[in-house]
């Protein structure tokens, strides 16, 4: 069965639209990227905020414990940096 979208006429859509933001926008828009990505795996969100440094570290040990402190570490990571 056949998508009912276009795929070529959305993707031309997203890339207008993208076009017309500011970059204060796209900031807002990678915070959260960067926000959902810790909550679905904390040290990759942890690693986008800081990188390879000890709060990265920090984060996997604190995953390996338990989801919810690498969760919440890993969002005040990023919400520290946005």
């Amino acid at each position: 069965m056949p998508l009912p979208i276009n795929l070529g006429s959305l993707g031309s859509w997203f890339a207008g639209n993208v076009s017309n933001l500011s970059s204060n926008d796209m900031k807002e828009i990678l915070v959260l990227l960067r926000i959902v990505a810790s909550v679905i795996l904390p040290p990759l969100g942890a690693f986008l905020a800081v990188g390879l440094s000890a709060h990265f570290f920090l984060n996997i040990l604190l995953t390996l414990l338990g989801h919810l402190p690498g969760v919440v570490h890993a969002v005040w990571l990023n919400v520290r940096q946005g």
